[in-house]
């Protein structure tokens, strides 16, 4: 199974923002990103980072990945458990939405909870940030 570990960021809560994706499969790392995203707020990033994370999914054929964020918020909003009452996150909840998962498990894990993935999203979330810069890279375990 696939698992996809996302983070995202932003600095002074409206400012640069950027997220992180990793995807894991039995414990090999297949692909990860850095993406910048001008400015948004921190909660518009982790959005942003479950989206690519699903469709990098779905570009490698598995409809049904294991999706993780550190954002309790964005897991519950995903799971329909709370509801979105923001805007801009009402048409980030509706572009995941409209993606063709079937059946994603979506769970919150613990922000640097010793798990490599969840780890290296943070950090690629945090470079995205900092330097303005986005990146791709799929590796040769997939």
């Amino acid at each position: 199974m696939l698992t996809i570990y996302t983070d995202g960021g932003s600095r002074n809560q409206n400012g640069r923002c950027g997220w992180g994706v990793v995807g894991e499969r039995d414990g090999n790392i297949v692909f990860r990103s850095s993406t910048f995203g001008g400015t948004g707020t921190n909660n518009e990033a982790e959005w942003k980072g479950l989206i690519d994370g699903a469709k990098a999914a779905l570009s490698l054929g598995e409809s049904s990945p294991r999706l993780k964020s550190d954002s309790m918020l964005v897991v519950k909003q995903a799971l329909g458990e709370y509801k979105v009452k923001n805007n801009r996150l009402k048409v980030l909840k509706s572009e995941f939405a409209d993606l063709p998962l079937l059946n994603p498990t979506i769970q919150w894990v613990k922000a640097h909870c010793g798990n490599p993935g969840n780890e290296e999203a943070d950090r690629l979330a945090t470079e995205a940030l900092l330097t303005g810069n986005s990146w791709m890279e799929w590796l040769p375990n997939y």
